[in-house]
């Protein structure tokens, strides 16, 4: 059962990627209109 293993990793990626992206804006944010 690789695909579920697969979909896991991809889910956990796409989860990180999304924080890190948000977290990414909010500091340019921050930086950007102080």
């Amino acid at each position: 059962m690789v695909s579920n293993l697969e979909k896991n990793v991809e889910r956990t990626y796409a989860l990180v990627l999304r924080l890190t992206v948000n977290d990414m804006m909010i500091t340019y944010g921050k930086s950007k209109y102080k």
